[in-house]
């Protein structure tokens, strides 16, 4: 399973109600599975820092589907975290 693109303002970025989104979306989905996938662009350090802080690691770099209207792939960063590193950082 993958989660993210949550699309909030900017003003809430690494605050309290983004960390609850996190917290609501990664609750849920391990109640499901045992792992789940965050796609990162590349040059989105902040992002990369983010789910690292959340417990995931880095795993490999794939091109997938981009967002935009083009649909090109693109080269994301793949970072997985298990639902027991999950449980140890939450």
């Amino acid at each position: 399973m993958a989660i993210g693109y949550t699309f909030i303002g900017r003003a809430y970025w690494g605050g309290d109600i983004n960390g609850r989104v996190k917290s609501l979306m990664l609750n849920h989905a391990f109640e499901s599975v045992d792992k789940v996938w965050f796609h990162v662009d590349p040059s989105n350090i902040r992002s990369q820092k983010a789910v690292m802080k959340l417990g995931a690691s880095y795993s490999h770099s794939e091109k997938l589907k981009n967002h935009n209207d083009d649909d090109d792939d693109e080269d994301y960063y793949c970072y997985e975290l298990s639902k027991e590193d999950w449980t140890r950082t939450s």
